[in-house]
């Protein structure tokens, strides 16, 4: 039966490190609120390496793919347009003139790739940010197909209610990490949307070039482009090798098998925590995770009630999963944002309580605003 194989690509925004030292200095001197809490400089240096050793080969190896008459897939971050625009825009013009060929299919995905799906009533914010990210590829002529990734293996009523009305008929999701509850498997769903199966043995094994055990395959073999990064060039050639010799039986997506196994389903709030499951998966592994996203959804409606567009695209950044991942220990070297998983709890642990503090402000800044109007 055939399998179909699903490139995703989510580069991280990286944290500013040196804003504990520096946190009074830029306060006083007002300084932009995005470079406060991101490096700019080590961003570039980050994506300007994946382009090379990853993206650039992965590119060469879907050409000549898509000449061998194959559809490939690949999904991207509203962050790996705008980073790949400013960085390298040969690849991302490389990318979208395979995609005129129609055999390159280009999915949605969420803006920014993060954990949105936590939050209570975030679907309004996962359908914006979904069509924000319809627009980046629509802007450059291409037309997204009808299937969205959302990372970190989430799905939930949220997700789903965002999802309708945005185009998607096909919900493709990545590996959970090790949390094993019954309700956390693959399912096909009624309606618009239908959960891609996804044969995770074969998706582990190409990712650490086992080819073997991916031949025949069915169902979806999902690649997160970065999850590779670290491997180091030879292991893109041999990948780009395995493609270029049709190793891949690479098919459409609607000619994958469903395999209905149960719930799919991530909680909307955090009351899962207070359960015995088991393995939490990496992003709840700590209690400083668990505490900071949930800090971070609380402040949500009150961003959305202030109408502050720079807020909005602030808080969207800080619920990157890259980020949140950082603060776990087991997370590989060639992944994390920051030196360890200590200095991350404490790195943001004060990022998000100076960004509490912020829209704090501006949300009394706009009560008083409105009151002394209302007053005659």
């Amino acid at each position: 039966m055939p399998s179909s194989t699903v490139i995703y690509l989510s580069p991280p925004l990286a944290l500013n490190r040196l804003f504990l030292s520096e946190r009074f200095g830029r306060i006083i001197n007002d300084t932009n609120v995005i470079d406060r809490y991101f490096d700019g400089r080590l961003t570039k240096e980050i994506f300007e390496r994946y382009s090379k050793n990853l993206y650039r080969p992965i590119a060469s190896a879907l050409s000549v793919a898509i000449k061998q008459g194959s559809s490939v897939y690949v999904a991207a971050t509203g962050l790996f347009y705008e980073l790949a625009n400013k960085y390298d825009p040969e690849l991302l013009s490389s990318l979208l003139m395979l995609a005129k060929t129609e055999r390159l299919k280009v999915g949605l995905s969420t803006l920014y790739g993060g954990l949105y799906g936590l939050c209570e009533g975030s679907e309004a914010e996962i359908q914006d940010q979904v069509k924000v990210n319809a627009g980046l590829v629509e802007k450059f002529g291409i037309k997204p197909e009808g299937f969205a990734v959302m990372p970190f293996f989430m799905y939930n009523a949220n997700i789903e209610r965002g999802l309708k009305g945005t185009g998607v008929q096909y919900l493709i999701t990545e590996e959970f990490n090790g949390f094993n509850d019954h309700r956390f498997v693959y399912t096909s769903q009624g309606g618009e949307l239908k959960i891609l199966s996804r044969n995770r043995n074969a998706s582990l094994a190409l990712q650490s070039a086992r080819f073997e055990e991916v031949k025949g395959a069915d169902g979806v073999l999902a690649i997160r482009a970065e999850n590779i990064s670290g491997k180091g060039q030879q292991f893109v050639e041999v990948l780009a090798n395995y493609i270029f010799n049709g190793g891949l039986n690479l098919a459409d997506i609607e000619n994958s098998v469903l395999s209905p196994s149960g719930t799919l389903y991530v909680p909307n709030g955090f009351s899962i925590y207070d359960l015995e499951l088991g393995t939490n998966p990496a992003w709840s592994s700590n209690l400083f995770q668990r505490i900071l996203t949930g800090k971070l959804c609380q402040l949500l409606e009150y961003i959305r009630s202030v109408g502050d567009a720079k807020l909005l695209q602030i808080w969207r950044l800080l619920m990157q999963g890259d980020a949140l991942l950082s603060m776990d220990g087991s997370i590989p070297d060639s992944l994390r944002l920051v030196a360890d998983s200590e200095e991350a709890k404490l790195l943001i642990s004060y990022l998000v309580g100076d960004f509490e503090g912020r829209v704090a402000n501006t949300v009394l800044r706009k009560r008083a605003k409105t009151l002394n109007s209302s007053q005659p």
